[in-house]
């Protein structure tokens, strides 16, 4: 749970908040190393105010909803970084250890449609370690080692006072995970190959307890999972130099077995998602590059969730019951440009992408509540992304001007209410720039504009 949010409005047009930091930091000479200690204490009290409108098209009528919700947010965090790092001429060390202590209360108020108190209780326990060792041999061959280790604790609480009554729910939600790796380079007839390899595991549990479910809605309240992964990986990469056209080709293939402890069958996937792309710079001012990509990937495993999970005071979240993997494909562009000389710098990019899963979410609607679940149905997805901007250096003014647009399309599926829902978005802007300082002062003017639609 958050606070409200205005969108297309600033953080700080919309919030007002009250913050303090401390912050300390030491350095130490150890032998021909370094070692480097930092600790930092930040409290932040945010109070923040919106009123939301939504409406429901349904075939028997619609259905509206009004909210005005004011709320506060006191946030501590204890964070603590320590690193130590070997530089020398055969061989780097860099080792960093980190910790992050984040405690979180909100508070929420909502007057409306359906009058309500939240408080929730948002602890956030991390530690990580990274370890990187760059080993030169002979001379000209590099091995490189990379060592990832993390956990996370998220001990969580919602309570909602409504109709006088009250609803809480616990989270509990542990996870550990590792990523072991090595890395080598060698060049063949003007081919680099690179080859990086390595183990990655991941281990899970999750408990969550709703005892207090409104009598509107039926189902499981309670979750008790494991989700656990254990994948062997290799990420080949072959790159071609001819004349100045530079092509590179990654071929990423794993292994990986998958276990649930009884929740899902346990099972074992290869996942294989090459890539292409293709740079070319005929001089020093333009460059051009050309990219493209398939893959098949699995899904979330936090999507694994048999339980219903309360959001806020009216948004319940389940997840699927069976294990799924996704495919996708992309196609990109990119143009740039630069004259240094004359002060002229432009660049553009084009992404366009699909997506298909066998999945789709589901909304539906019992009395004054939105439960949210996935359905064994094919979805298909696809977004396209431009965007470009163009700057000229104005020196009689010592500053310059610059222009730039962007537009995004997204379409996807929805099941509502049993019937399937395509929803497209639309998003463009156009801006203009200009700064200067012509005197002793300086000047800026901004001008944008920008539009968003989303049709249903």
């Amino acid at each position: 749970m958050s606070l409200p949010g205005v969108p297309n409005l600033s953080r700080k047009r919309t919030l007002f908040n009250r913050s303090a930091l401390v912050s300390t930091n030491a350095l130490w000479k150890l032998g021909r190393g370094e070692f480097k200690a930092q600790i930092d204490y930040s409290f932040n009290r945010v109070t923040a105010d919106a009123a939301n409108i939504t409406t429901y098209f349904l075939n028997e009528g619609n259905r509206v909803v009004t909210e005005n919700r004011n709320g506060v947010d006191r946030s501590h965090s204890l964070s603590g970084k320590f690193i130590y790092e070997l530089n020398q001429k055969t061989a780097f060390i860099n080792n960093t250890l980190k910790t992050n202590i984040d405690w979180d209360d909100v508070r929420l108020g909502v007057t409306g449609s359906l009058p309500n108190g939240q408080t929730a209780s948002l602890p956030d326990y991390y530690v990580g370690n990274d370890f990187k060792l760059i080993k030169r041999f002979n001379g000209k061959h590099l091995v490189t080692f990379i060592s990832k280790n993390e956990w996370e604790s998220l001990p969580q609480t919602l309570s909602v006072s409504m109709n006088d009554g009250i609803i809480r729910q616990h989270v509990k939600d542990h996870a550990f995970y590792t990523n072991e790796s090595a890395a080598y380079a060698f060049s063949v007839k003007g081919i680099t190959i690179s080859l990086e390899g390595g183990v990655k595991g991941y281990v899970r549990t999750m408990r969550s307890e709703l005892p207090d479910m409104p009598e509107e809605i039926h189902g499981e309240t309670t979750n008790v999972l494991n989700t656990n992964y254990l994948t062997v990986y290799a990420t080949p990469k072959f790159e071609y130099w001819v004349k100045r056209v530079n092509f590179s080709l990654d071929a990423p293939v794993s292994f990986a077995h998958y276990t649930f402890d009884k929740a899902l069958a346990n099972r074992s996937e290869v996942y294989f998602s090459p890539s292409l792309s293709m740079n070319w710079k005929p001089n020093n001012r333009f460059s051009m590059s050309v990219s493209g990509g398939t893959g098949r990937s699995p899904m979330d495993l936090n999507m694994i969730q048999p339980g219903y999970v309360m959001t806020n005071y009216r948004s319940f979240r389940r997840g699927v019951d069976d294990f799924y993997n996704s495919s996708s494909q992309r196609v990109s562009g990119r143009l740039s440009y630069k004259h240094t000389r004359r002060g002229l710098f432009a660049n553009a990019m084009v992404l366009q992408s699909w997506s298909h899963r066998p999945y789709t979410l589901a909304q539906q609607l019992f009395g004054d509540y939105v439960l949210y679940s996935y359905t064994d149905a094919k979805s298909n997805g696809q977004m396209l992304m431009a965007n470009g901007n163009i700057g000229k250096t104005l020196d009689f003014m010592r500053g310059s001007a610059n222009i730039n647009g962007s537009f995004s399309r997204n379409e996807s599926h929805l099941i509502s209410e049993n019937s399937s829902v395509n929803s497209v978005g639309t998003s463009w802007s156009v801006g203009a720039k200009i700064n200067g300082a012509p005197s002793v002062g300086s000047v800026s003017t901004i001008v944008s504009s920008g539009h968003r639609a989303v049709c249903p």
